[in-house]
C-alpha cells in the first residue's frame, strides 16, 4: 500500500509531498497557540479520501509509470481486479522471494478483496522484512486486521469500544498500552496518519474502521493542538459513519468551551491594557502640568 500510495501523492499532489505547514488555534484550555513544522493532517487526510484522489488517480498511474509486473499488478488492484493483482504479486515472490513491498502490496491486496486471514498473513510477514516501514506504524495495520477478523463474528464489537481506547486527559508524552506494547501518545498520532492517508484512497464513506480512527484522531488533536483541527477531523469521522452522540457531544461540548474561555481571556485582556491606557494617559498629563 505504501508504494501506490507514494505514487499517488507524486503524481497528484507533489508539492504537498514536501510541504510543511504550521498549525495554529486556539487550545483546548482556552490559549492560542501556534505548533511550528507540524503537519496539517485533516488537508492530507481530505486530499486522500476515495472521493477526491481515486478519480484521478487510476488512469494517471498506469500511463506514467513503468510497466513492470509489479506496476501492472498495483493497477489491477486499484481497478478493484484483486485476483488479477494477487496473482501476479505471488509470481514476483516466487520468482524473487523476501522482497518487503511484495509482501505488504499482499496483505492490502487480499484486505481489499476481503480475505483478512490472508491479509494478517502477508501484513506480519511485511513486518517482518522490514519493520521500519511507513515509520514504524504498521502495527496499526496489523491492529485493524485483526479488528476486521473479530467485527466478523461480533459485528457490535465498535459499537461498544474503539479500535484504540483513549484515556480521558492525556498529552504528546503519555504511553498507552496495545497489545504488548506501549506507544506515546505522539506515536499513535504518526500511525493515524500514516494509516488513514493510505487508507481513505480505498475506502469510500461509510466506513465504520476508518470512522473509528478518525474519531480517535480528532480526540488527540483536540487534546494535543487545536480544536478547528480536531473539529475537521470529527467532520470526516461523522462522514464514515461515527455515530456514538455522547462522544461527539463532548468534543463539540470542549470545543464551545475553549472558544468561550478563549473569548473571556481576550476581553479580560483588552480590558488590562484599556486601564494601563488610562493610568498612562493621566501620568503624561500630571507631568505635562508639572
Amino acid at each position: 500500500m505504501r508504494k501506490i500510495v507514494k505514487l499517488l501523492l507524486i503524481l497528484i499532489f507533489p508539492s504537498l509531498t514536501q510541504a510543511c505547514l504550521w498549525l495554529e488555534g486556539t487550545t483546548i484550555d482556552g490559549n492560542y497557540k501556534t505548533f511550528e513544522d507540524r503537519r496539517i493532517s485533516s488537508i492530507f487526510l481530505e486530499m486522500s479520501q476515495y472521493k477526491t484522489a481515486q478519480q484521478n488517480f487510476q488512469d494517471k498511474f498506469y500511463r506514467e509509470s513503468n510497466q513492470t509486473i509489479e506496476y501492472i499488478a498495483l493497477y489491477q488492484i486499484m481497478k478493484g481486479k484483486y485476483k488479477q493483482g494477487i496473482n501476479k504479486l505471488l509470481e514476483i515472490e516466487k520468482k524473487s522471494p523476501n522482497i518487503y513491498s511484495t509482501a505488504s502490496n499482499l496483505g492490502t491486496a487480499y484486505e481489499l478483496q476481503g480475505n483478512i486471514p490472508l491479509a494478517i498473513k502477508w501484513i506480519k510477514e511485511g513486518i517482518k522484512r522490514d519493520a521500519h516501514s511507513h515509520g514504524g506504524t504498521e502495527w496499526l495495520h496489523l491492529l485493524i486486521l485483526e479488528i476486521k477478523l473479530r467485527l466478523e463474528n461480533n459485528s457490535t464489537l465498535l459499537k461498544k469500544g474503539h479500535i484504540i481506547n483513549m484515556p480521558t486527559k492525556f498529552e504528546d508524552s503519555t504511553k498507552i498500552q496495545i497489545k504488548d506494547k506501549r506507544y506515546t501518545i505522539t506515536d499513535i498520532r504518526d500511525a493515524l496518519f500514516y494509516q488513514l492517508k493510505e487508507r481513505m484512497i480505498f475506502v469510500k464513506p461509510k466506513d465504520e474502521i476508518v470512522a473509528d480512527l478518525l474519531y480517535t484522531f480528532a480526540k488527540i488533536e483536540e487534546q494535543t493542538t487545536v480544536i478547528t483541527e480536531s473539529d475537521k477531523l470529527l467532520r470526516m469521522a461523522i462522514e464514515y459513519g461515527f455515530n456514538h452522540q455522547n462522544e461527539i457531544d463532548s468534543i463539540i461540548r470542549n470545543q464551545i468551551s475553549a472558544d468561550r474561555y478563549f473569548l473571556v481571556k481576550i476581553i479580560l485582556m483588552g480590558e488590562i491594557v484599556l486601564i494601563l491606557l488610562i493610568f498612562l494617559n493621566r501620568y503624561l498629563v500630571k507631568k505635562k502640568r508639572a
